[in-house]
């Protein structure tokens, strides 16, 4: 989800929490030290929240940041690819990354907390390198809802999708660059399934719904940061593929008029993971920083930082207040199976009618030059 796909953070100080006792988990610490290269998305480099997680394990980290989904394959396998240690993956991509080559597989071993997850997320053939095999193909970490952001003090909060469309918001709501959230989106405010989209919805209604958006949009964002400031300077009053983290940016950035909200048909779930590069020439120092997205209070800096969920049941009384009443954590699992649209299904088997990721990014593409 967007994964997440996310993100200029400021604010949200949380890096000074003592963090040394939590620093021996998985690879020893004298395995670990030196570089790390990240590719990933703008936030999701936790550069401020683990200084000190850096700084104990002495490592030196790089950044490159993620403008869309798919720069993760052209940049893994092309040119350089082979310097990144960590990059990122929706669930969405996981098995499509997997199959493309540029995932290492990940043992409990490599990343002790991987064991002490939530079911849904230890257990879920999305981030399993195979069936009944128990490494990993990515670690997920953070995960939550997608909707709307807003301002406050130009329109009335949202409360259904078919808003967006509305003539009255002609050249005021944004969108970020990305197919699979704009399609899902689209599916999502007309009632279909996202586990079945057939190739009937997407060339019809679907393309449909997306044109009548096109014709609202001020602007198409390149990444979550352009969308971010679009809405903190006030250039547009909506924006699709909202998360929560874009009104916590807003307003340690001063402006506290952005609001989220979840509209009436429904939103769908992301669950962003890291994974390591299959050619990750640093591969200690990133299980050891996957470790950390996972486990105690490190956990807790980076879901406090972005006002997201969590998926270790012991990170739970460690989160803020605010980030704590986001999500039922009392009743997880039924929330995850039963509350957010979490499944895909881009990659169907023969004789399925089920459209294909080249399918939706080729209708994205058209709608973005009609």
């Amino acid at each position: 989800m967007l994964r997440r796909d996310f993100l200029k953070i400021a604010g949200g100080g949380v890096a000074s929490f003592g963090l040394s006792s939590l620093f021996n988990a998985g690879s020893s610490n004298a395995d670990v030290g030196g570089a790390l290269n990240l590719f990933t998305w703008q936030g999701y480099d936790l550069t401020k929240p683990f200084e000190s997680w850096r700084k104990e394990r002495k490592i030196e980290q790089t950044v490159k940041y993620i403008n869309n989904q798919f720069d993760v394959v052209s940049i893994l396998k092309g040119p350089g690819g082979d310097q990144f240690d960590v990059s990122s993956a929706n669930q969405a991509y996981t098995h499509l990354f997997q199959r493309l080559g540029i995932m290492a597989p990940i043992s409990v071993e490599d990343v002790p907390t991987l064991a002490k997850m939530y079911p849904f997320f230890r257990n879920s053939p999305i981030w399993r390198w195979a069936d009944n095999d128990p490494r990993y193909n990515s670690v997920p970490w953070t995960w939550g809802a997608i909707g709307i952001n807003y301002l406050s003090d130009k329109v009335e909060k949202p409360t259904s999708w078919n808003t967006l469309l509305d003539p009255k918001h002609k050249g005021r709501v944004g969108t970020y660059d990305d197919a699979f959230n704009n399609v899902s989106i689209a599916a999502i405010a007309l009632g279909f399934d996202l586990t079945k989209i057939s190739h009937a919805q997407l060339s019809g209604p679907i393309r449909d719904w997306l044109l009548m958006l096109k014709t609202n949009l001020k602007t198409i964002s390149l990444n979550i940061g352009d969308q971010q400031n679009l809405l903190i300077n006030k250039e547009v009053d909506l924006m699709c593929v909202g998360i929560t983290l874009v009104s916590n940016a807003a307003k340690a950035a001063g402006v506290e008029t952005v609001e989220f909200t979840v509209p009436s048909e429904g939103g769908f779930g992301f669950v962003d993971a890291a994974f390591v590069s299959a050619t990750a020439p640093n591969k200690e120092n990133a299980f050891a920083f996957c470790e950390a997205l996972l486990s105690g209070e490190t956990a807790a800096a980076a879901a406090n930082e972005f006002l997201q969920a969590v998926v270790v049941p012991s990170v739970v009384p460690l989160l803020s207040p605010a980030t704590r009443a986001l999500y039922p954590y009392e009743d997880l699992d039924n929330y995850l199976a039963n509350g957010l649209k979490l499944a895909v299904n881009f990659t169907p088997e023969e004789g399925q009618d089920i459209v294909t990721f080249a399918e939706i990014n080729a209708l994205w593409t058209e709608i973005k030059a009609s």
